[in-house]
């Protein structure tokens, strides 16, 4: 129940500050802005992923997460909130004029019933946006808004299937590990997922027959590598053409993507268990199909149903993570100048592909070491077949299946 109780409130804490960083209106943000919004929400995500996943989350988890993004976005927030109109400003003062978010709702919180939880937070929100309607709902549904300030544009289309169910529950999972070295698989995962208010895409579902051609298997092994490989470049060409990317060293992303959906599925989307197909799940129940994208991270960038069921769609969104990560985070970080300059650029984008922001400073500690952790090396080993054109090693991905 304690447990229960922090994910809960993490969950509003989410939802109260997509709620703020999307309601900021009044005077377009920057590139600048945006960059530091995005990363401060995606931080925070991918924090809460791995304490979750790690069965390590405490009392304070959440006030210390508040603390840390309020640190990030306090100051675009005041920037915006000080040419909000006069009969707003009221609403927004404890903000405007604290240097410390914590202190400041320590202090008067008590008289306003505002506090870090649950309902404190409901309640903040309704004050500063002055709408006492308000609710904060952790739900999945696409946020434009949100979409916008991340710099990814449209939305991705939406599937175009059938109406049939796929033959398993939504929420069954897949019990294998990643190849990737990642932590000890927590009992909360699944067992403890309250408030989760996932919406399938108006009702969409996916024929079998459609799921059985994705299916790996050792009859299927070279024929089904080959479709896949040519799923991952297509949606590659789709997401740099998008981006006005495309250039004579576009093969470095579409490399870049095969490796990184080797290290993260083997090229999976679906597999059997109890004789059913089911969606690929990671070892800590988060992550999703061919690109292993994480539901939590990327809650109201992508549409979940279609993550799971959808291959081409799951590929699509783990192509535009990637360019985003590479564009906005990891260029600016390596030298061009580096001996190998793109071997550590694809090291860097998978390390932040997997944890977030917060790696390019970890990232780079153990680059300059030479001190990698166990998903670095493995990913790596991927990264280096799919230079090399070794593909005959996609044999040890049967193993798996």
């Amino acid at each position: 129940m304690e447990i229960e109780a922090i994910i809960h409130t993490w969950e509003t804490m989410d939802a109260f500050l997509v709620q703020l960083i999307t309601s900021m209106t009044t005077v377009p943000l920057t590139p600048s802005e945006k960059h530091g919004l995005a990363s401060a929400l995606l931080e925070s995500r991918y924090d809460f992923v791995i304490q979750w996943s790690k069965g390590e989350l405490s009392n304070d988890f959440v006030r210390e997460q508040f603390k840390k993004v309020w640190g990030k976005i306090a100051k675009i927030l005041r920037q915006h909130l000080s040419v909000e109109p006069s009969d707003s400003a009221l609403r927004h003062l404890a903000f405007y004029t604290a240097s410390e978010a914590l202190t400041i709702l320590d202090r008067i919180g008590p008289s306003l019933g505002i506090d870090i939880s649950q309902e404190g937070l409901l309640r903040l929100a309704r004050l500063l946006t002055g709408n006492n309607a308000l609710q904060l709902r952790y739900q999945s549904k696409i946020n434009r808004r949100l979409r916008e300030i991340f710099g990814l544009g449209e939305t991705l289309p939406s599937p175009h299937t059938p109406v049939e169910e796929p033959e398993a529950a939504p929420d069954a999972t897949d019990p294998s590990p990643r190849n990737n070295g990642g932590g000890p698989v927590s009992w909360i995962i699944e067992e403890l997922s309250p408030g989760r208010a996932w919406a399938q895409s108006d009702g969409q579902s996916i024929p079998i027959a459609k799921l059985r051609e994705w299916l790996l298997r050792p009859a299927n092994a070279d024929v089904y590598f080959s479709r896949v490989k040519h799923l991952l470049n297509d949606a590659s060409h789709r997401i740099l053409e998008d981006a006005g990317s495309i250039s004579d060293d576009s093969s470095f992303f579409k490399d870049l993507v095969l490796a990184v959906s080797w290290q993260e599925s083997c090229f999976r989307q679906f597999v059997v268990k109890d004789e059913k197909v089911v969606y690929l799940r990671s070892y800590n129940g988060t992550s999703v199909g061919l690109m292993q994208v994480n539901e939590r991270v990327w809650r109201g960038l992508y549409d979940l149903y279609a993550l799971r069921w959808d291959i081409r769609y799951n590929a699509q969104a783990g192509c535009e993570i990637l360019d985003l990560y590479l564009r906005q985070y990891a260029l600016p970080e390596v030298d061009a100048g580096d001996t190998r300059y793109k071997d550590t650029l694809a090291r860097l984008v998978y390390a932040l592909y997997n944890g977030g922001p917060g790696q390019i400073k970890k990232f780079r500690h153990r680059h300059e070491k030479g001190k990698y952790f166990l998903s670095d090396r493995l990913f790596h080993e991927k990264y280096r077949w799919v230079t090399e054109d070794a593909w005959t090693n996609l044999r040890q991905c049967l193993t798996d299946s």
